[in-house]
Formats: structure tokens, sequence, C-alpha cells
């Protein structure tokens, strides 16, 4: 019975294999977490903010996006997003980055202005714009490139929310990417190496089980004939 379910497992994924083209398997990325995960490629973490109507979102890498759009370069922890004098600004990391509301990005603010490093929260303050960095809470002057650390206060912190399920699939799905196709998970599936040395073990464990079944029967046949 054991030999019956890995020959079962063999003959679908060998007439799969046989018709690739036909059923586009080549083409086809692999969306399937769980089968993703035999591969180590796991789900981003997404962290999104609300920008206006739209999403702004961080999947734990090096970029921004707009909705489901790459939108800027992002490196480090992502502190959020606030709309300070007709503008927004995004806390990254080492540096901010200022945006029209339709996510072009007018300037970036990093160490060279002598931005406090390692942003954690940023938010308003009253009309002005403020952020953690460390322990040390700033109000911020992007206009004049200021920054002055003030003691702890009444502050409207930003606040990450849930996109929608829309953009975070649309997300997950950049994120994965397309290396690994049914076609790489059918021909691992047969050779048994989608579970890696066990699953080749196991195939072979099925090819002698078939070897012993055939040697068997054909002895039973061969002993009734003469019978």
């Amino acid at each position: 019975m054991v030999a019956a379910i890995l020959v079962l497992v063999l003959s679908v994924t060998g007439i799969a294999l046989n018709h690739t083209e036909a059923l586009k398997l080549d083409e086809s990325p692999l969306r399937n977490q769980w089968l993703l995960s035999l591969y180590g490629v796991e789900a981003p973490e997404i962290t999104s903010y609300a920008f206006g109507e739209q999403y702004l979102s961080h999947l734990g890498g090096d970029y921004l996006y707009l909705n489901s759009d790459e939108l800027a370069y992002c490196r480090g922890h992502f502190a959020g997003v606030v709309s300070i004098t007709g503008l927004w600004i995004a806390g990254c990391g080492d540096e901010l980055i200022l945006m029209t509301d339709d996510g072009e990005i007018v300037e970036r603010i990093g160490s060279v202005y002598q931005l406090p490093t390692s942003l954690t929260r940023i938010g308003r303050c009253g009309e002005s714009l403020c952020f953690e960095a460390g322990a040390q809470r700033y109000i911020g002057d992007v206009d004049q490139l200021a920054w002055r650390p003030v003691d702890k206060g009444e502050s409207d912190w930003s606040q990450s929310v849930t996109s929608p399920e829309t953009i975070r699939k649309a997300l997950v799905e950049q994120y994965q990417g397309e290396a690994i196709s049914w076609e790489r998970v059918m021909l691992d599936m047969h050779s048994g190496r989608i579970l890696s040395g066990f699953g080749v073990a196991l195939m072979d464990l099925a090819a002698i089980g078939l070897i012993l079944l055939s040697i068997s029967g054909f002895t039973l046949w061969y002993q009734g004939r003469r019978r």
C-alpha cells in the first residue's frame, strides 16, 4: 500500500512533466505558501501606513511600496509617514523621505544634514514634525534642516494599519518573485528532492518495493501456471 501511494505520486508527476508545455508549468510561478516554505521562501512581514487614501508599505527589505508599486529605497526600520505643510514625510532608518501626494520624491534628508540616526517613530507635535531616535524626542524643521531635542510630551504618532488584502497579496507575490515554477515542484516531487535527503531515500525505498513486488508477483504467477 505504501508503494502504491508513492507510485501514484510518480505517475501523476510524470504525466504532468510529459505535458509541461501544454499545462504551462514552466510559466506558472508557485504561490502556495506551504510549498514555498519547503524551499525556504517565507512570506514577508508587511508594515503599512495610510498615505492619504492610499497605502505606503515596507516588507522588511530595502524598499517602500505605494499600494503595490515599488516607490523608493528605504533601508532599515520603517518608522511611519506623516503629512506636514503639504508634503508627506516618511521615516526610514537613518533618513527622512519627503514626497508629494502622488508619491513623487522631493528630497531625502539623512545624516549629512545632521539628522539623528535610528528613527523609531515619526508623527506630529502640534503643527510640527516630531520623531524619536533612540530614547530622545526631536522637533524637526525640514525647511531649515534643524532638529531640536525636546522633553517627552503630547504627540500624534503615525500608526500602522492593515492594507487591503488585494494589496497585501500583490506585495507578497512581488517579494517572493517567480524563481520557483510548478515545473520545478513537479520535478522535485518526482525525484523526492522536495523533502531533501529524506524524500530521495523514500523514493529509493519505493523503487526497491516495486522491484520486490514485481519479482514476487512474477514468481506467484509462474508457480500458478506450472500447477
